[in-house]
């Protein structure tokens, strides 16, 4: 799991519905310590929605995708479609999306 504060992410685990201060909170502790990492995931892949970006994130900091599923009020195996079209929207091949995250600016940190 990326190093992020263990507080942050149970805070996030325990909650039901997670507001615009929770996703600024996760932004900004997945940004300071990966180097504004959604600045340059925006840059690199523009057509990302503000709600594809909060699953990469959820994603990048290690939650499973059930843990993601329940936070997003949707049943697993829709959030496994949800990964699929953000998978065809990156335009990306890859066996496991959360190791492409994790990979994906890992040379320029």
């Amino acid at each position: 799991m990326i190093i992020v504060k263990k507080e942050l992410l149970n805070k996030l685990l325990s909650k039901n519905y997670l507001d615009e201060t929770d996703w600024e909170e996760l932004e900004d502790s997945v940004n300071l310590l990966q180097n504004n990492f959604t600045c340059k995931l925006c840059q690199n892949f523009p057509m990302l929605s503000r709600d594809d970006i909060h699953i990469i994130l959820l994603l990048y900091v290690g939650m499973k995708n059930i843990e993601i599923a329940k936070l997003l009020h949707i049943l697993p195996r829709s959030f496994r479609m949800r990964r699929c079209r953000l998978k065809k929207k990156m335009k990306i091949d890859c066996d496991s999306l959360p190791e492409f995250i994790k990979r994906l600016f890992k040379s320029e940190i």
